[in-house]
């Protein structure tokens, strides 16, 4: 299904701005996460960081291949 998704992304040239979207999901996911893994619903938040573990890993991976890490780090 990923392959599919990426190859029809490609096609209509929307790699970009749909990775560029994913990124600012997982990031706004990351900043609240910081927040929430404090507060009174840790065990939630916890339970929820492990399962976008590998979208939150892509988005890293993403964002060091761009060069764009620091300002992303620097953000959450």
């Amino acid at each position: 299904i990923r392959e599919y998704g990426l190859e029809a992304l490609t096609n209509n040239g929307e790699v970009e701005p749909t990775r560029h979207a994913h990124a600012e999901y997982y990031l706004v996911l990351a900043e609240e996460a910081e927040l929430r893994l404090r507060g009174s619903q840790q065990a939630i938040w916890f339970d929820r960081v492990e399962r976008e573990h590998g979208n939150l890993r892509a988005v890293l991976n993403w964002l060091l291949e761009r060069g764009e890490e620091k300002e992303s780090i620097e953000r959450t």
